[in-house]
This record gives structure tokens, sequence and C-alpha cells, in this order.
């Protein structure tokens, strides 16, 4: 199923009803206490109503909790709250609806689930992504009257089979992964509301993919200069009074009185970039 190769995980902690003191296993022995962990694919997490969607260092889903009551009983798509319905009808048309959709069967809450290219973080920290992540939740919810204090830690799990009549019924719409920049746009360009201006040092990628091979690309660019500058002479190595020497670069000639401009200029970028960095200035 699409939804679990997104998601990419084994195995989720997750519980069967609200009581999530179940969630968790202690250890005897040591008195340590580990997430009860359910494989994909098993009767056991099959009859879990909850489980965590999401994690604070790599997220492949945003999760909506809609805490806006119709009062309608059914658990339908149609029996949402007229103003939710109308405006997750023109984010579908659109193309950034919900992937999935669950709906409180006695009063017409809902939680959504939109599939999202995953936003990663290293431990214990945010990152660019991570923030537009919170961005896009809280743009989110205050167009669609979400619940701000949803705290994005157990999630109504949307393959559950259960009997329990006040479990929400889930229907899923679509299998489409959006960018999280564009589906900000496009709430933003519901609520006229404008994009503000990116601060300086914030660069945002449009996806986690996009963060990670910009990070390879800067990695692979500073082992480039560091073997460059083991290559490099020192000044010292290069004396002024030398023939054909100019401000400490050796000057390349194609002719009485005519250097070679681009070899040049390439040399005396490359000799005062060195010395520069030898000094521990910027270049």
């Amino acid at each position: 199923m699409t939804f679990l190769q997104h998601l990419g995980r084994d195995a989720f902690q997750a519980s069967r009803d609200r009581d999530f003191s179940k969630a968790w296993k202690k250890n005897p022995e040591t008195g340590e206490t580990k997430p009860r962990m359910f494989p994909v694919g098993t009767p056991a997490l099959e009859r879990c109503q909850y489980a965590v969607l999401t994690h604070p260092q790599y997220t492949a889903a945003l999760v909506l909790d809609i805490d806006r009551p119709s009062h309608e009983n059914g658990g339908q798509v149609t029996n949402l709250h007229s103003k939710v319905h109308t405006v997750l009808d023109r984010l579908a048309i659109a193309g950034y609806g919900p992937a999935w959709l669950g709906i409180n069967p006695l009063n017409g809450k809902a939680q959504a689930i939109w599939l999202i290219d995953p936003v990663y973080a290293g431990e214990g920290r945010s990152s660019p992504n991570t923030r537009l992540l919170t961005i896009a939740t809280t743009e989110l919810n205050q167009l669609l009257g979400g619940d701000l204090a949803f705290s994005h830690r157990f999630s109504r799990w949307p393959l559950h089979k259960s009997s329990d009549p006040t479990a929400y019924r889930w229907h899923c719409q679509h299998n489409q992964i959006v960018r999280l920049t564009d589906l900000v746009a496009e709430v933003r360009s519901m609520t006229n509301t404008q994009t503000p201006e990116r601060g300086e040092g914030e660069k945002q990628y449009p996806s986690g993919r996009d963060r990670i091979e910009a990070a390879r690309k800067v990695t692979a660019e500073a082992k480039m200069l560091r073997d460059l500058a083991e290559q490099l002479p020192e000044t010292a190595q290069v004396a002024p009074a030398a023939t054909g020497v100019i401000d400490g670069v050796r000057v390349m000639w194609i002719g009485t009185g005519r250097a070679a401009r681009d070899e040049t200029a390439f040399r005396h970028a490359l000799a005062t970039a060195h010395r520069l960095k030898k000094a521990g200035d910027a270049l």
C-alpha cells in the first residue's frame, strides 16, 4: 500500500484506545520503559485506533486534527462541518486535498493526513524544512479550524479494523505526495496572505530530498577546496622578484607584452583565495 510505503516504517508505536500508557512497556529487570511497537501487517496493529505517525527528526506525513464539529452522525465526508467541507473541496480541486480523511461518526470532527515529501532534522534539532512543516500545519489549522493544541504524538490510525462504534471512519482520497512549499502557497492564495520575505541565511528547499542533495553538493565542494589548498604553493615559495611573477602570481605570456588573461586571472584568484584562507579572512 502506498500509504505504508511512503511512511517507510516496518513497525509503529500504537494503542488500541486512548489509554496511551498501554503503548509503552517496562523491562522488569532494568525498569527501562520503551515504546510498544506493532509490526506492519499484523492483526495486533489492525486493532489499534491510534499510532505515532511522525517523528521530530523524520516526518513523511502532515496530520491535522479538525476540531470543528458538524454534530452530524454517520462518519462520511458529507458529515463534515459545511465550512470544512467547502475548504477541503477547494483544496482538492487545486490538487492539495488530504490523502486520508478520518471522520468522527458521532459529531463530524475529523483528522486529515497529507503525504508530504519527507522532512529531516538532526537529533534534537530543527531544520528549515521541519520549520516549514510547522508553518504549513499552523496555516492549515487556521484555515480549517484545526486544534492548535494537537500534540502530533498519537494520531488516529487509518488502517485500523475495529467494531468500536465510536472509531473514526477513514476514507482514502488519493495517494498524491505534495510539496510543503506548494501546499503553503495554495493555502495562502485561498486566504489572500502574502508570503513573508525569507530572512538571510534561511534558505529553504522544496523537499527533504532537495535538502539532502544540496548538503551533498556542499560537502563535495568543501572537499575539492581542501584538496586544492593542499596543492597550492605557499606565497613565500613564489619569489616576488622572480622573472614573470607579478603580485606573487606567475604570469603566462602568449606573446611579447601579452598575457594569457584567463589563465593568469585564474591563477591570481587561486593564490589570493589561498592567502586569505591561510590568514583566516573571508574570501
